[in-house]
């Protein structure tokens, strides 16, 4: 008998349960994902298209698509290190003003965005802040600069506090 199985789920349809906490991180940070996976290879046929439709026509377009790739494997594997998400969006990105929001950058700037959420409530909960455990394990963490964010960043890191932060954590309502 062949197995019906979706995405690990014994029958299709099949509801994880609910979700009792989520999440938004938005960064200044190009966390695009790319599915560009690999370093270059010179057997592979240019020029082609990642994920996104970014042409890939050279080694240069082939390592920006796979740093951009990286930040975002990065930050994934951050957000679960406490327990798996049961609901992960890909990132978008909007060119908006960032003045009103807690960045420390001004003006309008690329913002990436998603949203990742939890059966377990209260996973980021300490001292009664809902992000305060997300913010300490994305604090400092290595990215690479240089991509196609507009910002420019003071930092090769992922910054959550202090005057230059570059990303912002929300618990946003589950439903």
């Amino acid at each position: 008998m062949i197995s019906t199985a979706t995405h690990g789920t014994f029958t299709a349809g099949y509801s994880f349960g609910t979700l009792r906490s989520r999440y938004q991180v938005k960064t200044l940070v190009d966390i695009s994902p790319t599915g560009i996976i690999s370093e270059y290879r010179e057997n592979v046929q240019l020029p082609f298209v990642d994920d996104l439709k970014n042409i890939i026509n050279n080694q240069e377009t082939w390592s920006i698509s796979r740093n951009e790739q990286r930040n975002w494997e990065t930050v994934v594997q951050c957000v679960s290190l406490r327990a798996q998400p049961v609901m992960l969006s890909e990132p978008v990105v909007e060119n908006v003003s960032v003045t009103s929001l807690d960045f420390g950058y001004k003006g309008k700037q690329d913002v990436w965005t998603f949203d990742f959420g939890f059966e377990t409530p209260d996973i980021y909960l300490d001292d009664n802040d809902p992000v305060k455990l997300l913010n300490e394990q994305l604090n400092i963490i290595p990215i690479l600069t240089g991509l196609k964010e507009t910002a420019e960043l003071t930092t090769n890191t992922i910054v959550t506090t202090g005057l230059k932060v570059n990303t912002l954590c929300y618990l946003i309502d589950p439903d």
